[in-house]
Parts: structure tokens; sequence; C-alpha cells
């Protein structure tokens, strides 16, 4: 599988592994959710694994920093993205 050639979603840039340029999650936080957003929610847990890792996803939009997950790269075939991504939106 050629991975330059999906489209990425999620590289926030206050993740560890997100891109310094990349788009600011904090500012994408709502006090509403769009109308569909657990039909979407939903969608991204259903991807399939392309890579599993061992490591620990703290949350970043938390004080705690609690661990919220595994990390892996998911995708639907046509764009990738990593699984803490829906864990945000729950």
């Amino acid at each position: 599988m050629d991975l330059e050639r999906f489209p990425f979603v999620g590289d926030f840039r206050e993740l560890e592994y997100g891109r310094p340029d990349g788009p600011s999650l904090r500012a994408a936080m709502r006090t509403v959710g769009p109308e569909h957003e657990r039909d979407l929610v939903q969608y991204l847990r259903s991807g399939s694994a392309l890579f599993c890792t061992p490591s620990a996803v703290p949350d970043v939009l938390s004080s705690t920093g609690a661990v919220i997950g595994g990390l892996h790269l998911l995708t639907d075939g046509n764009w990738l993205w990593y699984s803490d991504l829906a864990l945000w939106g729950s």
C-alpha cells in the first residue's frame, strides 16, 4: 500500500505525533457537536487497522493527561487517521 497517496486527517499540532504547522485541536473544539457526530465517531472507530503500536495516547485536552487508548493508524481505503481521533469525539 502506497501511504503517500492517501490523505491524512488529524495531524493536530498539540499531539506528540502531529505536525507543528497542523491545525489546532483546541481551536476545533465545539460545545455542541455536529448533527451526525455519533455516526462520524462510529465511522472513525470502524476503520481498518494498518499499524498498531503499544504507545499509550494521553488526553491532550484534559488537565490530567489521562491515557485514552493505544495508538493505531486506521483507514477506510481512501483516508488515513489515528485511532484517538474518534476518542475525542465521544
